[in-house]
């Protein structure tokens, strides 16, 4: 029985998945030490920035369609 580092394709599966794990560096220019802070920070808490902004969102909406944005809701609802 041959033994598994031998085998050819684990060779070959080897060096794919070396060349799969390097990756450059994200760099989108002058925004790139806010795009580092922005992703890190969603990364480890997104809840702390999607809830509020969820909710504010919501309120906005309520606030500007009014009963317009309930009456598309219900028809959403009884639509599926």
């Amino acid at each position: 029985m041959k033994k598994i580092n031998a085998d050819e394709n684990y060779r070959l599966l080897k060096e794919k998945l070396e060349e799969v794990s390097l990756v450059t560096p994200q760099n989108i220019g002058a925004l790139t030490p806010f795009y580092k802070k922005t992703t890190s920070f969603l990364k480890n808490t997104p809840w702390k920035i999607v809830l509020p902004v969820s909710f504010l969102l919501s309120v906005v909406l309520f606030r500007l369609s009014g009963l317009i944005s309930i009456k598309i809701v219900s028809v959403l609802q009884s639509a599926f």
